[in-house]
């Protein structure tokens, strides 16, 4: 719904059953009331219809239109040097400007520095979504950028017109797992097999994948 379609509504939600009551309705004692009950419950219908965006300089979206996004996983608890990320990354906080927001299973305010991140999950699409939400304009993402839901993120943001921005946090160093594992539902004694294994990581060019059948280990697969 447009904004000047909504205004319109919003108007019209109003002024209708003040006309309603005084016009067509019987001139019976506190109308007046039940014409503002109306108009409340009309207006009520068009907002949820309309379904508007906070405003971006509203402060529940952070000065200026600014969201940081702190990833709370515990993955941030990685060192890095002497520090761990998590710790390198509020220490950004204070020049970073806006509300901060901490994601991982969910997405909630943040209470201060300090503490650990306890986060069990890294998912950055719902924090996303809340953003566009608020009618953010820029985002700070503050995180080690491993994922769960990157696609899904992709996709949020693609279609929210926000502009992100990630800040750069030291490398604690190799991170190399298993992103997706096919197999057969089912297999067969003297029948073969097929598994595909898809890996991510970074600091490293090579991995090494060891199987083991009915606790035997196979040959090293690189």
């Amino acid at each position: 719904m447009t904004f000047l379609l909504a205004l319109a509504a919003l108007v019209g939600a109003v002024l209708y059953p003040l006309w309603l009551y005084r016009r067509r309705e019987f001139p019976v004692s506190g109308r007046a009331v039940m014409a503002a009950i109306r108009a409340a419950v009309l207006v009520l219908i068009v907002l949820l219809v309309w379904n508007p965006r906070v405003l971006p300089g509203d402060p529940v979206a952070g000065g200026g239109g600014t969201l940081v996004l702190l990833d709370g996983s515990r993955s941030m608890s990685a060192r890095a040097g002497d520090s761990r990320l998590w710790d390198a990354a509020t220490a950004q906080l204070d020049g970073a400007g806006g509300r901060t927001l901490v994601f991982g299973d969910g997405v909630e305010a943040f209470e201060g520095a300090g503490g650990d991140p306890a986060m069990g999950s890294s998912r950055l699409a719902p924090a996303l979504a809340r953003a566009a939400e608020l009618g953010t304009e820029r985002i700070l993402l503050l995180s080690d950028l491993r994922f769960e839901d990157g696609p899904e993120a992709l996709r949020v943001l693609s279609g929210s017109g926000v502009a992100l921005e990630a800040a750069g946090l030291p490398s604690p160093g190799p991170n190399v797992g298993i992103w997706a594992l096919d197999a057969p539902s089912a297999g067969y004694a003297g029948t073969e097999a097929r598994l595909v294994v898809r890996f991510y990581g970074e600091g490293s060019d090579s991995v090494t994948l060891l199987l083991s059948v009915n606790g035997e280990d196979r040959e090293p697969v690189r």
